[in-house]
């Protein structure tokens, strides 16, 4: 129990007119009077103050949280006392989250339960801890005590890749993206090597596709119609290098490739692919055999939510020989990746060259905010005439690099991390329809 300012106040005021009273007599008498009403309200009002478990507190959140997105936390407090409680609620969500005044005011009437919300955005993935619940009350009748209250609701949540994001990718793109273009999913024939179905030869057909058995039996040329394979193969390549914990629209690199893996997996398990994962940094960090069931969304999912950055140099040749050994069918193979300069690109290219081309490598790389705001800055000053230069020439630096990767056979996408997902999803289906897989 603690005193409110108000009770200091008044404390302060009938010990004055107490000692005011060795002056003036009656001034000693009403000191007395009023500190004995004093005394008097502060009993009344701790008399009434519920214990503990007349009060009642829940906390709502989900195990499973979504990176860089808003999720809801609910306080619920219920008053089990005879009396209305003024109250001040105070959260503590994990330290990692920076929310440091998560509070409400309330009022409860005997037996009101209430409900209070409020959102976080995890900025980091992992596991983390959501502390006790802190509830202070103050006295019915004039406020002149404070009571508090400490609840005990520790609760381990982890923060897993913004797989909300999968649903709203699927309704914005794939159902909003073919109505807006007056575009259907339809079959595609004439492409790929999976049976479809027999028919009449015509001229326009090529002759390696003619049927002859079947043409045999029927009399007449019969030819084979093929469609795009419907199982094909799929291998994310997650670097978790130092090059990856740059900090890019809130979220690291990492985390912007972790998303859009997550969305890339969704949709091709969604269009009857394999899809298999592995993450390295100076070695390998986890590896899942490529498989189609929804259950593989949910152990890629698994893996990736505690993945970190780490500060080393990747090492792409042990990765690419450890997929080597446990991936032997094509695939394509979506690395998630950053260089430099010419250099880097080169020890890329080096170890690429092991897989290609029985695979079919697909480098995925995120454009630097920052250098381009540099270069697009007005100058002011001689300090910006050199961040600008020293920008520049990265950026040139990178082109070159990303030339010379594309020169030796490896497809390239770089672009802002905003628009990470929706262009590696849009790159893989165009793979997929050209047959290139």
């Amino acid at each position: 129990m603690t005193f409110t300012p108000r009770t200091i106040f008044l404390l302060i005021f009938s010990s004055l007119l107490t000692i005011s009273g060795f002056a003036i007599a009656e001034l000693l008498y009403i000191g007395i009077v009023a500190a004995l009403l004093l005394f008097a309200a502060i009993c009344f009002e701790f008399w009434f103050m519920p214990n503990q478990n007349q009060i009642i507190v829940w906390r709502k959140v989900a195990p499973k949280l979504a990176l860089g997105v808003e999720n809801s936390v609910e306080i619920q407090v219920e008053n089990r006392s005879a009396s209305e409680l003024k109250m001040m609620i105070h959260d503590e969500p994990p330290d990692e989250f920076d929310m440091r005044n998560v509070s409400f005011e309330a009022a409860l009437r005997p037996r009101e339960m209430r409900s209070f919300f409020y959102e976080i955005r995890p900025n980091h993935r992992g596991d983390f801890i959501f502390h006790d619940v802190n509830l202070s009350c103050s006295g019915i009748l004039f406020g002149l005590i404070q009571k508090r209250y400490i609840f005990l609701l520790l609760m381990p949540v982890k923060v897993y890749p913004n797989f909300k994001a999968i649903k709203k990718f699927e309704l914005s793109t794939l159902k909003g993206k073919w109505m807006q273009s007056g575009m259907r999913p339809v079959r595609q024939f004439g492409q790929g090597t999976e049976y479809e179905s027999l028919r009449e030869y015509s001229p326009d057909d090529e002759y390696r596709n003619i049927n002859w058995n079947a043409s045999a039996r029927m009399a007449k040329l019969i030819t084979t119609q093929y469609q795009v394979e419907r199982s094909q193969n799929v291998m994310i390549l997650i670097d978790a290098g130092r090059l990856m914990g740059g900090i890019s629209m809130g979220l690291s690199k990492l985390d912007h490739a972790i998303n859009a893996a997550l969305i890339l997996a969704d949709i091709a398990i969604k269009k009857n692919d394999n899809i298999g994962m592995l993450v390295f940094s100076r070695g390998v960090q986890s590896f899942l055999a490529p498989a189609k069931s929804r259950l593989q969304l949910s152990l890629i999912a698994e893996n990736l939510y505690n993945v970190k950055s780490e500060l080393v140099e990747s090492n792409y040749a042990r990765a690419f020989e450890y997929l080597r050994q446990k991936h032997k069918r094509r695939s394509l193979i979506v690395m998630f990746t950053d260089f430099l300069d010419r250099y880097s690109s080169q020890i890329l290219i080096h170890n690429v060259s092991v897989m290609y081309p029985k695979h079919l490598p697909l480098c995925v790389l995120m454009k630097d905010h920052s250098l381009n705001m540099i270069v697009n800055q007005e100058i002011k000053s001689k300090d910006d005439v050199y961040q600008k230069a020293a920008a520049a020439e990265l950026l040139e630096e990178r082109e070159q690099a990303i030339a010379f990767v594309r020169s030796h056979g490896v497809i390239v996408l770089d672009v802002l991390p905003e628009n990470l997902s929706s262009e590696v999803i849009n790159k893989y289906i165009e793979i997929k329809n050209k047959n290139r897989m």
